[in-house]
């Protein structure tokens, strides 16, 4: 039914991510490996914070300076 809505689904597996949680970054890749995920930015929470933005029609936008960097949310076409 989400498809003939246009509707994007997000699977989100609590399990998995709890024990993500618990790895560092090499055990992690190869975890999510194991799981037939060769981009970790498209599980879980990456994916839910993506996929949210995107139905939002949000965008980060990144300001540097000497001693600090900012990350700003900001609404697509929207001017600086």
């Amino acid at each position: 039914k989400a498809a003939s809505e246009g509707a994007e689904v997000v699977i989100v597996s609590a399990q998995v991510e709890s024990e993500m949680a618990e790895l560092d970054a090499a055990d992690k890749k190869e975890f999510l490996e194991s799981l037939g995920v060769m981009d970790p930015n498209a599980t879980g929470l990456n994916a839910l914070v993506r996929a949210s933005y995107k139905l939002l029609n949000l965008l980060t936008y990144f300001t540097t300076g000497p001693t600090e960097t900012r990350a700003w949310t900001i609404t697509t076409g929207m001017k600086a």
